[in-house]
């Protein structure tokens, strides 16, 4: 190891000569061998950086940290495409993940990972601040730092320059959920088309999203216990440009068990009795997948309504009809909607947040606080109703008091 200056050569008697690079290019070359036996060497303006770059390289290989500076080369584009290879994900994931990717590789794409300086992030970041939404370069900001790290685990490059702390995105915007009232469910429900009212009160009873509603089948219903169990969900793909469907786990490949109502109980059983279940058979986990049946709840003549479909000429319509737009924030005005009533009425009702991201389907109840967790009692709340029933116990033979009160004041 050593550092060559690089403007100057020895003479004969070991006097220094200006060489054929004097004055051009940067003056001070580090110089060392790879853990491989390969020369390596890198240039610099000042001595001092020389040296310092030949100490931080002398540290990492005694630490067997040292990284080939040429491995950065590759291009982000080439490795974050090896990287999307190596990712098993269902058909509709890998969708939105190839999304995703395209926006990191209309920007940076053909950077080397080695220039993917902080610098270089910023300034992406700040292009795609003026076109997307904040919870959308969330998203593909996370992605880009899952490649990067996937990068340093692989001894491409030494760090993430994503985790610099002066590379952000965006906060994103946080909205607080308003669910609908017990009448807007109502309204819908009696707006949609019948065969459908059932399917809105049982959504609303059991919070489930579109797909595990339409993928709901008769063998998931215990009536004796009063517990629906998700199993599946129709899943929408597309495939060479045209729509299809398979049955899937539920979202995160996670089965759950919801209790259901007396009440939600009835109404699915007259459901049932007006429209029995119907057979319906689709590949299971991907269009090519093993054909797997079974006797759906909730369909369109005999087949499950592509979302899509099911959208457009169902639910839409039943908005108009109860007098509420179509348009707004999509937790607003889509079916998720129904799925947002439930965990109200359940945090309302007393139910913890642990049981409530258990109906739901979350891995964390942590997420399901921050996004509900306003809609929990507050303390003010849970004390007036502690009082109106102690009160109403020890008032309950006491006469009004109206009309005394009034006397004593006079006199």
């Amino acid at each position: 190891m050593d550092v060559d200056d690089t403007w100057y050569r020895k003479g004969p008697d070991g006097e220094l000569i200006p060489s054929a690079r004097n004055g051009t290019g940067l003056r001070w070359q580090a110089r060392w061998r790879d853990p491989s036996g390969h020369q390596r060497k890198k240039s610099f303006a000042r001595k001092g950086d020389a040296d310092k770059h030949l100490a931080a390289v002398m540290t990492a290989m005694n630490r067997g940290a040292y990284i080939d500076p040429a491995a950065g080369r590759i291009l982000l584009r080439v490795y974050a495409v090896q990287w999307l290879g190596s990712h098993t994900a269902d058909p509709s994931s890998r969708l939105a993940m190839q999304t995703s990717l395209n926006r990191i590789l209309d920007g940076l794409g053909d950077y080397q990972l080695a220039r993917l300086q902080p610098t270089v992030i910023r300034g992406w970041l700040g292009d795609l601040s003026k076109r997307l939404a904040a919870s959308t370069i969330q998203t593909t900001f996370g992605m880009l730092s899952s490649i990067l790290s996937a990068a340093v685990d692989d001894e491409l490059i030494v760090r993430n320059p994503c985790r610099s702390r002066s590379v952000s995105p965006p906060a994103r915007e946080q909205q607080k959920i308003v669910p609908w009232t017990a009448g807007q469910v109502a309204a819908v429900a009696t707006a949609i088309d019948p065969p459908w009212g059932a399917a809105v009160l049982t959504a609303a009873a059991l919070g489930l999203r579109l797909g595990e509603l339409l993928g709901l089948a008769a063998e998931d219903v215990d009536w004796l216990r009063r517990t629906v169990h998700v199993r599946r969900q129709v899943k929408q793909l597309r495939r060479d440009g045209r729509l299809a469907q398979c049955f899937a786990l539920p979202k995160r490949q996670k089965t759950r068990d919801i209790p259901m109502s007396a009440l939600a109980s009835e109404i699915l059983a007259g459901h049932v009795a007006a429209h029995p279940p119907a057979a319906v058979t689709l590949p299971w986990g991907d269009v090519d997948g093993k054909p797997a049946t079974a006797r759906l709840l909730f369909t369109r003549g005999s087949q499950s309504p592509h979302r899509q479909v099911f959208y457009e000429r169902i639910w839409k319509p039943a908005l108009t009809g109860a007098g509420m737009t179509a348009s707004g924030p999509q937790d607003k005005v889509s079916p998720h909607a129904l799925r947002h009533y439930a965990a109200s009425s359940w945090l309302a009702g007393g139910a913890n947040i642990r049981d409530v991201a258990e109906y739901l389907g979350h891995d964390d109840p942590g997420f399901t606080l921050r996004v509900y967790g306003h809609m929990m009692p507050s303390a003010a709340d849970r004390l007036r109703s502690a009082m109106d029933a102690a009160l109403a116990d020890c008032a309950a033979d006491v006469p009004p008091q109206g009309a005394g009160v009034q006397k004593r004041q006079v006199n």
